[in-house]
């Protein structure tokens, strides 16, 4: 398993902000996060999914509506800060090309933070939510690359319209579908820590809940922090800290 070892400094952690080119405000909400914020206090910034609401491909991100939200990117790079970046449920067809464009490094679910002595499980989330069984089928399904190349063979308007179909399909499913079921299941993250146990603690997004929870197994105390979505956040949806200590803005 791949693990990033990170110096001492204020690292960054955001997830579910969900950017797309039909809500500007969106996207200037988030460059001005990355100029005033973390361009300011951050040694490096996570994003654990979910940068956008949809992704159908690196070629949309020619439009000239993103522009200076690379240019924002542009400029912590050339600050010296890293931008590290997962795929969510949203946008898992994020490739490369984009990733380069934004030099942004691209990271696995289940990277290990090793941060001033602590080893952090970092992930976008939906994989811990193991009780919604049609949802993880789905995902099984879109994450085999044979899927993803068939897909990225259609034309562009074609990728379009089975995403908004998917989406508006799976708001219906939601509403049907009880909380619980999805939210992270508890036997999922005691699995994770019974698989990892050098692990300090867990940082996802996805479920859109956020909070600190504090678990006790045997003589050990873990964390999972969960972030916020940007869409019902008023302000910057971000978790901070600077090696001891975190600090959760909503």
């Amino acid at each position: 398993m791949a693990v990033i070892r990170y110096p001492d400094g204020a690292i960054l952690c955001v997830a579910d902000v969900h950017l797309e080119a039909e809500a500007p405000e969106r996207l200037e909400v988030f460059r001005r996060f990355l100029l005033d914020v973390v361009a300011v206090k951050a040694s490096a910034l996570y994003i654990l999914g979910d940068l956008f609401t949809a992704w159908p491909g690196d070629e949309v991100g020619e439009a000239t509506v993103f522009e200076p939200l690379l240019g924002a990117f542009r400029a912590i790079h050339e600050l010296g800060i890293t931008v590290y970046v997962l795929h969510g449920n949203h946008d898992f067809l994020m490739g490369d090309v984009w990733c380069k464009k934004a030099h942004m490094i691209r990271i696995q679910d289940g990277y290990i933070l090793n941060w001033v002595g602590q080893h952090w499980y970092l992930l976008h989330g939906d994989t811990l939510c193991t009780e919604d069984i049609h949802y993880q089928a789905f995902r099984y399904m879109v994450r085999n690359p044979d899927w993803q190349k068939t897909f990225l063979a259609l034309p562009l308007e074609a990728r379009l319209k089975e995403i908004e179909h998917v989406r508006g399909r799976s708001e219906q499913e939601k509403a049907l579908k009880p909380e619980g079921i999805m939210d992270v299941s508890l036997d999922a993250v005691m699995h994770l820590w019974e698989k990892h146990p050098e692990v300090t603690g867990i940082i996802h997004g996805h479920t859109h809940r956020p909070a600190r929870h504090a678990y006790r197994v045997k003589d050990r105390v873990y964390t999972r922090w969960v972030l916020p979505d940007w869409i019902r956040s008023p302000g910057y949806g971000v978790l901070s800290g600077d090696g001891r200590n975190f600090t959760l803005s909503v």
